[in-house]
């Protein structure tokens, strides 16, 4: 998400030298709840289109429309919906729980924290170390990946503080 936040804004930016400028914002919203344990429909991990997938957390970027301050699209890496979907379709179809299910399956209810994309972009950092298992003396070669990393560098902060 951080990628796509910084070119979002990018693009808002160049977009809006050569326009009068344009009328969205960009929020990162992470999605946890106190177990670590949230249940979301739609996801490219799931087996089949309608199973649910229990993420740790997840991160996906919200526009919304400046002068109404509604939310008008979602775009998430990991959904099978559409990228760049409506805000409204997003949440039905992904988030399709009422809470009294929720908490009857065991689940905690859904927490939502917003971040600004441009506080995020500057301030976000990864080492990537929640994505390995040690084993052993920590050595290199002891390490284990959770899952594939990512091809690019790790993400540093502005002020090169991870």
């Amino acid at each position: 998400v951080f990628w796509l936040a910084k070119k979002k804004l990018q693009d808002q930016k160049e977009e809006t030298e050569t326009h009068a400028g344009l009328n969205v914002k960009y929020t990162v919203v992470v999605v946890s709840n106190p177990k670590q344990a949230v249940p979301l429909c739609h996801q490219r991990a799931a087996k089949e289109d309608e199973d649910v997938v229990v993420w740790d957390y997840h991160v996906f970027l919200l526009e919304s429309n400046c002068k109404t301050n509604k939310a008008t699209k979602v775009w998430d890496m990991d959904s099978k919906l559409e990228f760049g979907i409506k805000a409204d379709e997003y949440f039905n179809r992904t988030f399709p729980f009422e809470e009294e299910r929720l908490l009857a399956a065991g689940f905690d209810p859904v927490y939502l924290k917003l971040i600004d994309s441009e506080f995020y972009v500057k301030n976000f950092s990864s080492s990537r170390e929640h994505m390995k298992v040690v084993s052993g003396n920590q050595a290199d070669d002891d390490i284990k990946w959770l899952a594939q990393p990512p091809s690019y560098p790790c993400i540093l902060a502005e002020d090169g503080v991870s």
